[in-house]
């Protein structure tokens, strides 16, 4: 009995060791930088494990290090597998390793978010890119995307322009749903066209992504990065002197910009009639410009996009800006709402001129009138997450200008004296709002619906008096009163889709209804008599009424991968206007091709079709401009282009990229106003008052960049052409060059970075001085020589159309900006001169009253220049 049971113990201990499962097994080992085939030799060696496999599997070069105690085999194949293709099963006793082919013969759908580590905000653009099955895609405007990929090992490389790369390693036997936190880089390029080392999938299309946080370092106007002015110094868009007369993107109107604020199109997006843009650099999170190759999810207008997107808010932790320099003041703070669940954002500017011009004006006119302007807006918006797939956000914008510019002449005639005020009193602004609910309806469909709002005013005003009074207290008065006014008022609910079907298409597809209101007047007023009875602002209004429209649009795009080197975009877009019960359908293809027959070097070819319902018409042709919006009727058609484009992209050694773009434009139905004198002009007449045409542009564009840690920049140059011709009754039938037709525009931009403290910028631009009408007269004097004038009477004449040249245009502009970081705030300190040599660049030429010497009052003609040698002082602290 006393061996029983020894002997019991021993034999029950050797069955449950033969029926224990080898994978079950506990083992210790410890394996210190090896790579997969050495530690699996090191497993057999150290373990006595019977592994069976062939070494012709095992691809993987990873170095792997890690500690054993007494753990399941099964534990430790699966830390040395993890990542990997590689499978293993017990059969007998072995353990067989072998390749999955199941998982890569199969496909599957990684989808998620890319966000800013420091932030959370949502990365726009960002280039999720799979190297081993040369397939990839973009973030859409909420950081989300998709894509459909062969089953297996993947190594996922997601890059975009200010952050440093991030990397996502991972075996894809199932759909998938990850996050990437990308953290922002301080060296990286100042601009960045859609071109990067991953070419196979990279489009070298004519759009620009823009960082502004880096083009901040650039030479800038008063040190304040603006977006546009940046975009005035790339190839295929001019302006006039310092940005004055609008934006002419490849020969196109001013009239034909898409300008988005979190997708809500804004009618007029300049401040200070050019100097400055809306779009505050400090509320900017990305900022995409399109002067071609339109995508068919753009439209309404037929010359550029320009989508700007404004920051959401760290929903980590609160953050602010004061920003302040001669020319502007801003303040602006974010942080987390509701636990980090959601993020607010707000920034405010003024601009800071009528300060310091209405003084110095008034003393350079001797108290005969003033110059004062200024202009101010704010950004707000505020995002929450309902859930994992669900998030909303709500955008809104305001912003006005404000110009008056007043002038008075006196004279004594004996006993009589005459005065003269001529002023010009210009107001607009935008108000925008959206609130939008974005949700992921699946691993492949991702839905964004927007109901938007908008509201765009302008009104100008101007009014010669002339007032004759004597010593026996009678008096003459007689006016001359000019009143322009426009208003469009917008509502609108879009809704766009973002489908991933499998990895060489992604469709996208959506649509947008419209419902506009507009109002717009022109009137000429004379009777001085009964002036002081009147409104003036209701002066015109008798039989105008507002015109309401309704746009609705639908698009469809294809992004394909055709094969190995050639990329697709291939759209719809269907238009319709219904003005008084009359609907105009209009389709718009769109077609872009890209080749890539090496790394190092893409090829594009687009063709488009564009479609523009709404008109901006400017009566005046002197001086300031007059924006009128109005609607395509059943009289007046719509807009239309064709714009055909070609282009290259090659990577240069050395940090250099070069870029050649040649394009052809043509357009149809183009307005212009037939005569200054436009009296009684308004919403419902205007018709009768405007001259249908066409255009043609062309036009070589050359961009070369560098991109350095320590040298950056780039030179453009633009050589183009554009003209209009209208009927018999404008210019005698003959083709004019519009204003903006610049036909050499030649710019360097360069930033040389010292160390992590200082930097310094320079910038040059030389271009062909733009056109102008030279008229004769706005208005004649009643007077008899040697006595004093008593009356006035408009006389609109105008000797042609842009047959008059500006001088040759250029420019010398410096800066130097100095850093210092504090743990709690950073500061930044710029100093610069714009226009250095002090070039007198006259943005327009008009008329201005004076007296002779014998008495009488006449008009002369001046150059009116904007910018003379201006300072830049600014400091710019960023507190944590």
């Amino acid at each position: 009995m006393k061996i029983f049971w020894p002997l019991l113990i021993c034999m029950s201990a050797a069955l449950s060791a033969s029926g224990q499962s080898l994978l079950s097994q506990p083992i210790s080992i410890r394996f210190e930088n090896v790579n997969l085939e050495s530690a699996l030799y090191q497993l057999i060696d150290e373990a006595d494990i019977n592994l069976s496999f062939s070494n012709t599997i095992i691809s993987d070069k990873k170095i792997l290090s890690k500690t054993f105690e007494r753990r399941a085999l099964s534990d430790v194949l699966d830390f040395l597998f993890e990542n990997t293709v590689l499978a293993y099963k017990e059969v007998g006793s072995q353990v067989i390793l072998f390749k999955n082919e199941k998982t890569g013969s199969r496909s599957f759908v990684v989808n998620g978010f890319v966000k800013d580590a420091e932030t959370g905000e949502s990365v726009i653009g960002a280039v999720v890119f799979d190297p081993n099955r040369k397939a990839g895609t973009y973030t859409n405007h909420y950081g989300f995307f998709s894509i459909s990929l062969e089953g297996g090992k993947v190594d996922l490389t997601i890059s975009n322009l200010g952050y440093e790369p991030a990397q996502q390693s991972f075996v894809l036997d199932r759909n998938r749903k990850i996050e990437v936190r990308m953290k922002p880089y301080l060296l990286e390029p100042v601009l960045v066209k859609t071109f990067s080392d991953s070419t196979i999938f990279e489009q070298t299309t004519p759009a620009y992504d823009i960082n502004m946080k880096q083009v901040s370092r650039m030479v800038s106007l008063g040190g304040e990065a603006d977006v546009m002015r940046t975009a005035y110094t790339l190839p295929g868009f001019q302006t006039g002197a310092d940005g004055f007369g609008g934006l002419s993107v490849r020969g196109g109107d001013v009239g034909q910009n898409l300008f988005l604020l979190d997708g809500v199109p804004v009618y007029n997006a300049t401040h200070g009639i050019g100097l400055f843009s809306i779009f505050n650099s400090s509320a900017i999170r990305s900022a995409k410009i399109l002067k071609g190759a339109f995508p068919a999810r753009y439209g309404g207008r037929i010359s550029s996009v320009w989508d700007i997107r404004t920051k959401e808010g760290n929903n980590k932790k609160v953050l602010g800006e004061a920003d302040i320099g001669l020319a502007s003041v801003k303040l602006s703070i974010d942080g987390p709402l509701l636990k980090g669940k959601g993020s607010y954002f707000f920034s405010g500017r003024r601009a800071l001129f009528d300060f310091f011009s209405k003084p110095i004006s008034s003393r350079l006119r001797g108290n005969g009138g003033f110059v004062r302007y200024h202009f101010s807006d704010l950004n707000l918006k505020l995002n929450y997450g309902l859930s994992k797939k669900d998030r909303v956000y709500f955008s809104y914008y305001t912003g006005n200008d404000r110009f008056n510019d007043l002038r008075v002449f006196k004279r004594a005639f004996g006993d009589t004296t005459t005065s003269l005020s001529d002023s010009e009193k210009v107001g607009w602004g935008n108000k925008l709002a959206s609130l939008r609910w974005n949700h992921v309806f699946s691993d492949k469909i991702f839905g964004n619906t927007t109901v938007n709002y908008s509201l765009y005013e302008y009104a100008s005003t101007d009014l010669a008096n002339l007032l004759v009074f004597n010593r026996q207290d009678t008096s003459i008065q007689d006016l001359v009163l000019q009143l322009y006014a426009s208003r469009v008022r917008d509502y609108s609910i879009k809704s766009d889709f973002d489908y991933a079907t499998i990895n060489n298409h992604t469709i996208k597809f959506g649509g947008v209804i419209t419902w506009h209101k507009f109002y717009s007047k022109i009137s000429n007023y004379q009777e001085a008599d009964n002036l002081d009875n009147v409104l003036i602002d209701t002066i015109g209004d008798a039989f105008n009424e507002p015109l309401k429209a309704t746009e609705l649009e639908f698009y469809l795009e294809d992004e394909m991968k055709v094969s190995a080197y050639v990329q697709a975009n291939i759209g719809l877009r269907v238009s319709s206007l219904d003005v008084l019960g009359r609907w105009r359908i209009l389709p718009q293809p769109r077609v872009l091709f890209t080749f890539f027959p090496e790394k190092k070097s893409s090829y594009y070819f687009s063709v488009n079709r564009m479609t523009q319902f709404l008109h901006l018409i400017s009566p005046s042709r002197l001086g300031l401009p007059k924006d009128i919006w109005v609607t395509a009727t059943d009289v007046i058609p719509p807009q239309k282009s064709w714009q055909f484009a070609i282009g290259t992209t090659h990577k240069l050694n050395w940090g250099f990229v070069l870029s050649i773009d040649a394009y052809h434009k043509r357009m149809e139905n183009l307005l212009l106003i037939k005569s200054l004198s436009t009296d009684g002009g308004n919403t419902r007449n205007w018709e009768e008052k405007v001259a249908i045409g066409t255009g043609k542009s062309y036009g070589l564009e050359l961009l070369l960049q560098k991109q350095g840690q320590k040298w950056g920049g780039w030179v453009s140059y633009t050589l183009a052409s554009s003209n209009r011709r209208y009927p018999n009754d404008i210019n005698d039938g003959k083709s004019f060059p519009i204003k903006l037709d610049r036909r050499h525009n030649f710019n360097i931009q360069l930033l040389y970075k010292f160390n992590k403290k200082w930097d310094i910028a320079a910038g040059f631009n030389i271009a062909s001085g733009v056109y102008y009408n030279l008229p004769t007269q706005e208005y004649n004097v009643v007077q008899v020589p040697g006595l004093p004038p008593n009356g006035l009477v408009f006389v609109p004449i105008s000797t042609g159309i842009n047959n008059q040249q500006l001088p040759t245009y250029h420019r010398f502009d410096l800066a130097v900006n100095r850093f210092i970081k504090k743990p709690n705030a950073n500061h930044t300190l710029r100093l610069g001169i714009t226009n250095v040599y002090n070039r007198l660049n006259p943005f327009f030429r008009t008329l201005r009253d004076k007296f002779e010497d014998d008495g009488t009052l006449s008009s002369e003609f001046v150059e009116v220049s904007l910018l003379p040698i201006f300072p830049t002082l600014r400091y710019i602290m960023e507190f944590k």
